[in-house]
């Protein structure tokens, strides 16, 4: 992992990059995450999405918390076995 300051980072960012880092929000883990930046609307403000390695353990989160699958991006071939 790189060091970098928060102007090198800022202008680094666009849609679609890929970024690995720590962020205090996780709860669960210390451990560095993969990010994807999915929207950069203002200076003020990016949005990113975080990548999971345990997709079923989100999917099963998910549906029992009755929130629609469609907030789990991911390939479509996995999400077979939840369509009927």
């Amino acid at each position: 992992m790189v060091l970098v300051s928060g102007q090198t980072f800022s202008l680094s960012i666009d849609k679609g990059k890929i970024y690995y880092f720590k962020s205090n929000k996780l709860s669960a883990t210390k451990n560095p995450h993969y990010f994807i930046v999915i929207a950069n609307p203002s200076d003020e403000l990016v949005i990113f999405t975080c990548c999971t390695s345990q997709f079923e353990k989100r999917a099963r989160f998910i549906e029992l918390n009755n929130i629609p699958l469609t907030t789990l991006a991911c390939r479509s071939l996995r999400l077979r076995h939840f369509f009927y």
